[in-house]
């Protein structure tokens, strides 16, 4: 097996068609994409080296590990830090994508690589987050790693919310509580009732569609005095390019609630190797249908759409909002793994580890005090 690491965004875009091919056979996620992290490094490369770890057998591409290095300041202290393509700003996972039986060689590979660069001062610590704690490359990595530096590695970082189970959508469903579909459908009823309608839209229409969904999204955020996702030229973009993409490949759609010719809600979905993604939404807070629920509405058709096509899954990613703790939601987890060097070398890296040990506290104690407890046997008091 050949190690072959790509450090220009050339060979970067040439990796594209044996990439795919990898991502079919691994039954890669959305996250996983060559068409996701490509678009990611254009619009957020800049100033960072791009390191890309590939694995041949032969000509044939079996393992990915999509990285770069970037210089990070901490206070007073500069280091240089290895990281995941596609971590910052884009939600999701970020895994390396590897075929199984390639698994413990590549890992193996990969530690001994970055262990070199940990100890020669390429990077002062790698930090990994945003991958699956069950990976099997991620494990054997980091037991590799142990053996030539310090690894810090949690494996409950970062919750998101899956529906599991269904196999089509009446199924999912039932794996509502009786309250809970009854709510949602008396909802669809009354929102028909007013004349409001849902349009799916699967074609890129010269952009138009998208618009709307930031419009939509943005009037949600501004209600809150915040400016949402949409406030970052860098990720419009980036959304927008991949979006018009994987529309033209099927695997995107934009669900807008209609009422009286205006859309007054929207949902993007993805849809990759039979995993949905209810990726982003938006709403006019002020219309009058808004008493009907309608992102919830909105949200149950598409999962119904997205089970009756025969998705697995359907994950709606991160964020501490009410309609994720209903029953039929499954809470998953986001690990985190850091590593730093041995020796007086490792002490920036003991300073960001630092820092994420306070961020870390802070962020149970306000899941401890602020937020409810996630449980998904039974519906949320409502408010």
């Amino acid at each position: 097996m050949e190690h072959r690491i790509i450090t220009t965004y050339e060979e970067f875009l040439q990796l594209r068609d044996p990439w795919r091919e990898l991502h079919r056979q691994a039954n890669g996620s959305l996250f996983q994409m060559h068409d996701w992290l490509a678009p990611w490094w254009k619009y957020s490369g800049a100033g960072r080296l791009l390191s890309v770890e590939t694995w041949w057998n032969d000509a044939l591409l079996v393992g990915i590990l999509p990285g770069f290095i970037e210089q990070k300041r901490l206070g007073a202290v500069s280091l240089r830090r290895m990281s995941l393509l596609g971590e910052e700003e884009v939600y999701g996972e970020y895994s390396p994508l590897v075929v199984q039986e390639f698994s413990e060689a590549a890992a193996e590979s990969s530690a001994a690589h970055w262990v070199g660069a940990l100890r020669s001062g390429t990077a002062d610590l790698l930090d990994f987050h945003g991958f699956p704690p069950e990976s099997a490359f991620m494990r054997l990595f980091i037991a590799s790693l142990r053996a030539g530096a310090y690894v810090r590695f949690v494996p409950q970082n970062l919750p998101h919310t899956m529906v599991e189970g269904a196999t089509s959508g009446e199924e999912y469903l039932k794996l509502l509580s009786k309250r809970r579909r009854q709510g949602l459908q008396r909802h669809d009823r009354l929102l028909k009732k007013a004349g409001a309608e849902v349009e799916v839209v699967r074609e890129w229409g010269g952009g138009g569609h998208f618009a709307d969904l930031v419009r939509l999204h943005q009037v949600r955020w501004e209600r809150d005095g915040e400016p949402g996702r949409f406030g970052s030229p860098r990720f419009t973009e980036f959304l927008r390019n991949v979006t018009e993409h994987l529309m033209s490949e099927g695997k995107a759609r934009i669900y807008f609630m209609c009422s009286a010719g205006e859309r007054i809600a929207a949902l993007l979905s993805f849809d990759v190797n039979l995993q949905n993604c209810q990726y982003l939404v938006g709403r006019n807070p002020h219309h009058e249908l808004m008493r009907y629920s309608v992102g919830e509405v909105l949200a149950m058709r598409a999962f119904v759409d997205a089970f009756d096509e025969g998705a697995r899954s359907s994950d709606l990613l991160g964020g501490d909002y009410q309609y994720k703790y209903y029953k039929g939601m499954t809470r998953r987890w986001y690990a985190r793994a850091t590593a730093i060097p041995a020796g007086v070398r490792g002490l920036k890296g003991a300073l960001y580890w630092g820092a994420l040990d306070t961020r870390d506290t802070l962020t149970r104690l306000k899941r401890t005090f602020v937020h409810p407890t996630f449980d998904n046997r039974q519906d949320p008091e409502q408010p």
